[in-house]
């Protein structure tokens, strides 16, 4: 145990009025910030003086600098809101400043406009503001007693933490175990937050030894070295969960939920660069409407803030005047201006400081209404990459989104939900009118070409969902059947015949995944993919859309909604807890990897977090390998130049495409529809 010069020793009892609580999901420790007890003499005057020296009095020439350069790591003085506090820099962007009040315990963002250099006299002092870790408190299912001590895999919910941050304002009691150096924080055991929190199921139950272990890792991780919170209380940026939905910017309405895939939505193109890249709003949303109106009002009674606004904001239009919901996405430019994207429109441009508000949280509760589209893999440029759309393909593109926007009615049919290079999700749409699509009006044209059905992916974009098809079924046409699924007259689902042959190889390749896939992964959340054990024994694609009570599966490929045992249920390698790095290859596929310093080759038998576990051929042996060395030839750099050598790299984050790729076979006919002949699988 360690005790340092005017702070409590282990053992002593303390009472913190909490200011602050630094708790976030992957973080397994929680740290409090607060002073301990009573405020201390010296901070009445120490204020009075730092008061005055921002002020420009009671300091010599020299010793006060308003818009000091301040470097991260450096003591200095901040204004907010008209009051002097001292504070810590933790890092920087542009002009931009985040900083760490010492004696309020929480981080703010600010323009290094309002910071000053302090004379040493006034920083020399104690912060009032302690940090403190809550003893023997972890995420509920983390297993701390693995070995080497590695923190836990379990993350803390949206509900353990809506109960730490109601901490905030509150005189917690008890007893100090530890003093950590160099960061200052003390450990600080709180027995009945514990016990509450276990009690309520939202905290395991770890020995001190344990948590230790888990603390100690922690330490070693933290780059903040113990200076400030992670995150700020919440009274300087918005609750997690509003935030979450405002800044992931993930694809999706409150207004109804009508983004699945196989859906047809009512849309108004918001932005367009090309064909490739172009952002879409749904009709008709009340809610967005009476959210527009409401932010005007705001803005309009509400000045320039002091402190530096939050990435998400509220930023005014250069065209229009008018405010709207926004996201900082870059450094502050030497003309004081950033860049920032309009979420309900995906639009970005620089906008000067004097023009963001701070956002209000009621501005949060209703998600970003525009999300991305791509006609990615439905047509592809004419050129060789097929991300890459030129200038005649992008202007005939807008002519297509300009034209039929004033003459019609504008659809969007989603076929697919993927992400390039891991980053931003995009879906992959054709737009329609009654009479033309978009991709039917640039192939026309001769500035696009159609791709076939199950055209192979990119090797950087990854599937997060199946891919629909309408299987080029014609209005009129006739076409054989089997009916697999009725739900009453008027809904049923059928697989094509001329189907049947993609449909058997899609069935062997499932029957080789589950008798090699480990079964240590489970299925969680509604939404997930997965592989589902039906009563006939065999295994088919499906989607979990209900956990609890049980487990209820939608089986893609024929319609049917089951009840499933958990232990009948297999994740899709990437659909869980870890990302599938082996695009085009599948378990039980061959390959050849780099091992014992030669090149062999072996059968996939799992890929997983640790890595890619194979059966050598050569040796006979089961190995796990990194999956840089797995190739599915020898590359030609290794003295073989084959054609069509694909390396295994971090770029390829993809689902196997023979799961995801291959259209479901399923359709659904709805006398119920309003375009019946239109596959709904969902």
């Amino acid at each position: 145990m360690c005790s340092v010069p005017a702070l409590p020793a282990p053992g002593a009892a303390v009472s913190l009025r909490v200011r602050a609580v630094d708790v976030c999901p992957a973080v397994p420790v929680v740290r409090l910030w607060g002073p301990l007890g009573e405020p201390r003499a010296e901070h009445g005057p120490l204020s009075a003086h730092v008061q005055a020296a921002g002020h420009g009095a009671g300091l010599g020439a020299g010793e006060l600098g308003l818009g000091a350069e301040l470097c991260a790591g450096e003591l200095g003085l901040v204004q907010l809101a008209g009051l002097w506090h001292r504070c810590r820099v933790l890092s920087r962007r542009g002009r931009g400043c985040r900083v760490f009040l010492l004696d309020e315990g929480h981080t703010v963002t600010v323009s290094a406009s309002y910071l000053a250099r302090g004379g040493p006299q006034l920083l020399v002092a104690p912060p009032e503001a302690l940090g403190c870790v809550v003893a023997d408190l972890l995420p509920a299912g983390s297993d701390a007693h693995g070995a080497g001590g590695d923190a836990p895999s379990s993350e803390w919910t949206e509900e353990a933490m809506e109960l730490l941050r109601h901490l905030h304002g509150k005189e917690l009691r008890g007893a100090v175990r530890d003093t950590l150096m160099p960061q200052l924080l003390l450990v600080l055991e709180l027995p009945p937050l514990v016990d509450q929190m276990r009690q309520l199921g939202l905290a395991a139950r770890v020995s001190p030894c344990a948590f230790g272990r888990v603390l100690r890792r922690c330490l070693m991780l933290d780059d903040s070295g113990g200076s400030g919170p992670a995150q700020s209380d919440g009274r300087d940026s918005p609750p997690a969960r509003s935030r979450q939905s405002y800044v992931e910017m993930r694809p999706g309405s409150s207004c109804g939920g009508q983004l699945e895939v196989g859906c047809t939505v009512d849309v108004v193109v918001t932005c367009a660069e090309s064909p490739g890249y172009f952002w879409c709003q749904l009709k008709k949303c009340s809610e967005f409407v009476a959210l527009m109106a409401d932010i005007q009002e705001y803005c309009e009674s509400s000045s320039r803030p002091h402190t530096w606004p939050q990435s998400v904001c509220l930023a005014q239009y250069s065209e229009d005047k008018r405010w709207y919901r926004a996201l900082i996405i870059s450094d502050v430019t030497a003309a004081e201006e950033v860049e920032v994207m309009y979420v309900d429109y995906g639009n970005r441009e620089l906008v000067p400081l004097t023009s963001l508000r701070p956002i209000n949280e009621r501005f949060l509760e209703l998600k970003a209404q525009a999300f991305r589209c791509s006609l990615y893999n439905l047509i592809q440029p004419n050129g060789r990459d097929p991300f890459v759309w030129d200038e005649a393909a992008v202007l005939a593109f807008q002519e297509f989104v300009d034209t039929s926007s004033e003459q019609f009615e504008l659809q969007c049919t989603i076929f697919a939900l993927a992400s390039r290079n891991n980053r931003e999700l995009f879906n992959i749409v054709d737009l329609m009118t009654p009479f033309q699509s978009a991709c039917q009006f640039l192939t026309d044209r001769g500035l696009a070409k159609r791709l076939p059905p199950q055209s192979p992916l990119a090797a950087s974009v990854r599937l997060h969902s199946f891919y629909y098809s309408m299987h080029e079924i014609k209005i009129g046409s006739e076409e054989d059947v089997f009916i697999t699924h009725v739900d009453d007259p008027q809904t049923f689902y059928f697989q094509l015949e001329r189907c049947a042959g993609a449909l058997m190889q899609l069935s062997e390749n499932i029957a080789r995944l589950s008798a090699t896939a480990s079964g240590s992964g489970t299925c969680q959340k509604p939404g997930e993919l997965c592989l589902a054990r039906y009563a006939d024994s065999q295994w088919y694609r499906g989607v979990l859309t209900e956990t609890t009570p049980t487990r209820e599966v939608f089986f893609v490929d024929f319609g049917n909604t089951e009840t499933v045992e958990e232990d009948h249920l297999l994740p899709i390698p990437g659909c869980s807890g870890y990302t599938c790095k082996l695009k085009g290859f599948s378990v039980g596929s061959k390959c050849v990897v780099w091992t014992t310093l030669k090149w062999c080759e072996a059968l996939i038998l799992e890929v997983s977090e640790k890595g890619t576990r194979v059966l050598n051929l050569c040796s006979g042996r089961e190995e796990t390998v990194d999956p840089e060395n797995v190739w599915n030839v020898i590359p030609s750099w290794a003295g073989r130049s084959p054609e069509g050598a694909t390396h295994v790299t971090e770029d390829m984050l993809s689902l196997p495409e023979e799961f995801l790729l291959q259209e479901e076979q399923s359709g659904c006919n709805s006398a119920k529809s309003e375009d019946p002949h239109v596959l709904q699988p969902f």
